[in-house]
């Protein structure tokens, strides 16, 4: 008798666990299950140790107030010749430009701070027709790559992006994100081997499968 009752119990809980699973499986492809998947995601991320490292790389953004006060949009290519000129006394090892220049005419000041600058990385994209926007050829002169930037994706509901495509391919053509092409030329020009599960630059690798489209990492 105890042990019927005993093994009805057992048989009671392994039912529970396996319900519970399942439950938590099916809510994980609504949208609160996702959005709380990612906020334990942020948490645990956040909440980790900060190692201490020297820092290797620096983001020179254009804010409001500065593209303002050079005159707005219409001046956007002078104040890039004027900082790259700027990060050129640092001498900098790669340099990524995160701004499409495709549209004529070519700058001539811009022009040449272009070319000044070693290893440097220009944008492209992918348009909505499935073809490529690239950088003007007088501005791609010298460039030592020219790499994607993400294509515009649904926006999740936190407004937060968590995923990068390191490849894009139109009509045979691909091309490698432009933050992969930095740290590539920023490895001393390493090349970027390729498996199914992965790539590697150097003694870095980073898993991002060929099955997912775009590589996503």
């Amino acid at each position: 008798m105890l042990a019927s009752k005993s093994r009805t119990q057992t048989a009671l809980f392994v039912g529970a666990l396996v319900l519970c699973w399942f439950a938590a499986l099916v809510a994980d492809y609504t949208p609160l299950g996702q959005q709380l998947d990612r906020s334990r995601y942020d948490a645990a991320l956040t909440q980790a140790p900060l190692r201490q490292r020297t820092p290797q790389s620096i983001v020179v953004a254009i804010d409001d107030e500065t593209l303002r006060s050079k005159g707005g949009v219409a001046h956007q290519r002078e104040i890039l010749a004027e900082t790259l000129e700027a990060l050129a006394v640092g001498q900098p090892t790669a340099v990524a430009i995160d701004v499409i220049l495709a549209d004529p005419p070519a700058d001539e000041r811009l022009t040449k701070a272009l070319q000044a600058t070693p290893n440097l990385v220009l944008p492209c994209q992918l348009l909505e027709n499935g073809t490529w926007e690239y950088p003007l050829p007088e501005f791609a002169v010298g460039a030592a790559a020219v790499g994607h930037v993400q294509r515009p994706v649904a926006q999740l509901s936190d407004g937060i992006s968590r995923e990068l495509n390191l490849e894009e391919i139109a009509k045979g053509n691909r091309r490698w994100a432009l933050a992969l092409e930095a740290f590539r030329l920023a490895s001393g020009k390493q090349p970027i081997l390729e498996s199914p599960q992965d790539l590697t630059i150097g003694a870095t690798l980073i898993p991002a499968p060929r099955s997912e489209e775009g590589r996503m990492m």
